[in-house]
């Protein structure tokens, strides 16, 4: 019996057609679940977030880098993940963009993350930043994506100007 290992991947891209850009940086065929705009590193610039399902098929093309921000020591196993964040962020016009994956295989595990409808939005602007200044008292350079959890929580995935980061307030739901 073969085992087929599905990935589903969040991905930002900085560019109006989704599909090409993905094509870029995935090969293989997937279907978008997910999309939306945002501006992850605060530039001005319009990234693209879409969550999509991979399957072993599917290969990451080009250099990227792999970050889990709950644990920045662990290293990414691409076998032992269901679901990763990606990021194709652009910084100046006319580089490439920055290509990074961040996973962290017990979150993105639990039956939350399995469903039809993911529990991920974005926050954008002052709301964004008020957000992380009051729960985690940190500083965040553009949008926020938000992360649903099994308790009701909602977590956070932002850029600080030097590294991505978690912020997972302290409250009951």
């Amino acid at each position: 019996m073969k085992l087929t290992i599905n990935l589903l991947v969040l991905f930002l891209v900085n560019c109006i057609n989704a599909e090409s850009e993905f094509a870029d940086v995935i090969q293989g065929v997937v279907k978008i679940l997910y999309s939306d705009r945002i501006d992850i590193n605060g530039d001005g610039l319009i990234d693209r977030i879409g969550v999509f399902r991979l399957s072993k098929n599917n290969k990451i093309k080009g250099e990227y880098v792999s970050i889990n921000p709950w644990n920045k020591k662990d290293v990414w196993k691409k076998e032992d993940t269901h679901i990763v964040i990606a990021f194709s962020v652009s910084s100046d016009e006319g580089k490439k963009p920055v290509n990074c994956f961040i996973f962290n295989q017990s979150f993105f595990s639990s039956p939350i993350w399995q469903e039809k409808k993911l529990p991920i939005s974005v926050v954008s602007g002052d709301s964004a930043k008020v957000l992380i200044k009051t729960f985690c008292n940190s500083n965040a350079k553009g949008d926020l994506v938000m992360l649903g959890t099994e308790a009701g929580i909602n977590i956070y995935i932002y850029w600080d100007g030097i590294e991505f980061n978690v912020c997972e307030p302290d409250e009951e739901p």
